[in-house]
C-alpha cells in the first residue's frame, strides 16, 4: 500500500534535497524546513492516534473473545435463555470498538489532510521562491520547475506514510 511504498521512497529524500541545495541553498533549505513540519505532523499524528487505536484494537478483541466464549457455550446460553442479552451485550461491545475506531481514523484523516495541504503549499511556495530567485538571475527558469519537483519528490514519503498512519497501526496491532 502506499505506507510501503512511502516507506521504500524515504531514502532517496537526501538525495533530492542535496540536488535542492545544489540548484539554490535557499531552495534546499525550504526542502529540509519542509521536511521538518512534516515529520513533526507525523509525530504528532502518532501521539493522537495511538492511545484511540489501542483502545478500538482491545475493544474489538475482547468483543471477539466475548463472543467466541458465547459461542462455545451455545446450548447453556439457549437454554437459559439468555441469547437476547448475549446479543445486545455483544452488539453493544462492537459499537464501542466501531467507535474507538471511528475517532483513531477521523483524528488521523484530519492529521493527513493538514499534511497533504502543508505538501501542496511548500510545493507552491517553491515555484514563488524560484520564480523569485529566476527573477534575480540567480537560477535559470528551469530550475524553477525543477525546485518544485525535488520539494514535491523529498516530501512525498512522509505524506504517503502520515495518510497512511492506521494501516500502519493495524499492522504493528
Amino acid at each position: 500500500g502506499p505506507a510501503a511504498l512511502g516507506f521504500l521512497d524515504a531514502p532517496f529524500a537526501p538525495l533530492y534535497v542535496l540536488i535542492a541545495f545544489m540548484l539554490h541553498p535557499a531552495l534546499g533549505g525550504m526542502t529540509v524546513i519542509g521536511g521538518v513540519i512534516l515529520v513533526t505532523l507525523a509525530v504528532l499524528n502518532e501521539r493522537s492516534t495511538r492511545a484511540k487505536s489501542q483502545a478500538a484494537i482491545t475493544a474489538t478483541g475482547s468483543a471477539y473473545a466475548a463472543q467466541e466464549a458465547a459461542a462455545q457455550n451455545a446450548e447453556i446460553v439457549k437454554a437459559l435463555g439468555m441469547r437476547g442479552a448475549l446479543r445486545e451485550r455483544q452488539l453493544s461491545d462492537r459499537r464501542k470498538g466501531l467507535g474507538l475506531a471511528g475517532q483513531a481514523q477521523f483524528t488521523g484523516g484530519r492529521y493527513s489532510a493538514l499534511t497533504k495541504f502543508t505538501r501542496l503549499f511548500l510545493q507552491s511556495a517553491a515555484l514563488g521562491l524560484g520564480a523569485y530567485l529566476a527573477v534575480n538571475r540567480e537560477i535559470s527558469a528551469g530550475a524553477i520547475i525543477a525546485a518544485s519537483i525535488l520539494m514535491s519528490r523529498a516530501l512525498q514519503p512522509v505524506e504517503q506514510v502520515v495518510g497512511s498512519w492506521g494501516t500502519v497501526i493495524q499492522a504493528r496491532g
